[in-house]
């Protein structure tokens, strides 16, 4: 989750920003800017899950039982 805020706020406002506005070469430029923002964020945030994924951290919370969403049925 604070992945997904901080590579959308960094990545595809910023660089998107940067790409379609500032580096605005003509209309098609600025729409092609924001697509290549999303796309280096997808990516971006595509590494860092499966470098989260391989590591096996993500186990943790469900082998203890510390599972967030986990709720109980009344």
């Amino acid at each position: 989750m604070i992945v997904s805020i901080c590579s959308m706020f960094v990545l595809r406002i910023a660089l998107g920003y940067t790409l379609g506005i500032l580096f605005n070469m003509g209309v098609i430029m600025g729409v092609i800017g924001i697509w290549i923002a999303m796309g280096v964020d997808w990516m971006l945030r595509s590494f860092i899950y499966i470098v989260r994924f391989k590591s096996g951290r993500w186990k943790e919370f469900v082998e203890d039982g510390k599972n967030l969403w986990k709720m109980e049925r009344i």
